[in-house]
């Protein structure tokens, strides 16, 4: 892991870079415990791997997809 100072990559912010490494970079969570996250419209983008549909979800600032 490295920061932007120290990134090749100065578009971001954050830059994890693995050879032969998976990353979980999302919470992982049950619909249930999904649905009890008290978002607002500013919380759009945020994002959760849910464990039960062993899918990503995502609020567009309005609802889950």
């Amino acid at each position: 892991i490295a920061n932007a100072e120290a990134s090749q990559r100065d578009a971001f912010m954050l830059d994890i870079s693995s050879h032969g490494k998976a990353a979980r970079p999302w919470p992982q969570m049950t619909t249930g415990e999904r649905d009890s996250i008290p978002v607002t419209p500013d919380d759009e983008g945020a994002a959760v791997w849910l464990t039960d549909q062993h899918r990503l979800s995502t609020y567009n600032g309005t609802a889950w997809s």
